[in-house]
């Protein structure tokens, strides 16, 4: 009875999803990529009877996660504000599991354990979010690929179209002078046929005859 009293003290102190975090034994820091499936999971302790918070602080404001309290009358467990959407807690209480993390997900996560004893255990993670540099170098680099290969394949059909248009206006021109030519010379002859036919030539001749 005593440790619901002492929960139910925990849970109004903890209103509004503000509280001050404990001086805490162990630290470490998780390195996460952008997208990653992350579980925060530190030391590990089964307890039958006790109450776990979860909470997330960054630029020194504190934000309450999730409470988890187990006891021999009854269980609850909830989950705060736009946290809902953002984490699963599993174990207990124990494991705070964030689904695809983002950069706004980068801050101090914090677990504070009050055993039934009133004994309190407190362990923070620091989550940093990143991207992969890698990834978005080689995209950017197939893209500057991409757009080398179109440029080029534009700048060898343009200069295959050049180059059929020329050879067009050169046969054209050929064929313009080959056919003046042509014309000329069947003009010419039929000059020269006209002077020395025997018919027109020879005409007063033949009447004479």
């Amino acid at each position: 009875m005593g440790f619901i009293q002492h929960a139910t003290a925990l849970l109004i102190f903890y209103m509004n999803g503000l509280l001050t975090v404990l001086s805490c034994v162990n630290e470490s820091s998780r390195n996460a990529t952008l997208g990653e499936d992350i579980v925060l999971n530190p030391n590990y302790t089964d307890c039958e009877t006790c109450s776990v918070e979860w909470t997330f602080s960054l630029n020194s404001t504190n934000r309450r996660i999730s409470s988890y309290i187990k006891a021999k009358e009854s269980t609850s467990e909830a989950i705060f504000g736009v946290f809902k959407r953002s984490v699963i807690i599993q174990k207990n209480g124990l494991y705070l599991r964030l689904p695809s993390v983002q950069f706004n997900d980068t801050g101090k996560y914090t677990r504070t354990l009050i055993a039934l004893n009133g004994m309190e255990t407190c362990v923070s993670i620091l989550l940093n979010v990143h991207g992969e540099p890698k990834k978005i170098n080689q995209s950017n680099a197939e893209v500057h690929s991409s757009r080398t290969i179109t440029y080029l394949s534009v700048s060898i059909i343009g200069a295959i179209l050049g180059v059929i248009i020329i050879l067009a206006l050169i046969t054209w021109i050929v064929r313009k002078a080959a056919g003046t030519a042509s014309s000329s010379g069947n003009r010419s002859s039929q000059s020269i046929q006209t002077m020395t036919d025997p018919i027109y030539g020879n005409w007063k001749n033949r009447r004479g005859v």
